[in-house]
């Protein structure tokens, strides 16, 4: 219950636990990825996901007078949210198999 399990490192170790040997690569292979290009965005993904939820989306400034918000279009939240299906999706088939 308190495993947040959302970067690359906690999801390997999920896998890990529930005995996946290798996770990420087998993930790779299915999603037709590299690992590594895959521990960026879903690391990306999960500090914007951060960002949004415990700091209200507001940029940090040490003497805000001004708030200023992060930036965020259609187009990536949607891109975002097909990459993360597909991710979800090949651990699924890896989990699976």
């Amino acid at each position: 219950l308190k495993m947040t399990l959302q970067s690359y490192d906690q999801v390997a170790k999920a896998m890990s636990i529930a005995g996946i040997a290798n996770g990420w690569t087998a993930v790779a292979s299915e999603a037709g990825e590299k690992a590594g290009d895959i521990k960026a965005q879903l690391d990306s993904l999960v500090n914007r996901r951060n960002q949004i939820v415990h700091e209200g989306d507001m940029m940090r400034a040490p003497r805000p007078r001004h708030l200023k918000f992060y930036e965020i279009d259609q187009a990536y939240a949607m891109s975002s949210v097909e990459w993360m299906e597909g991710i979800i999706t090949a651990i699924q088939r890896v989990v699976d198999a």
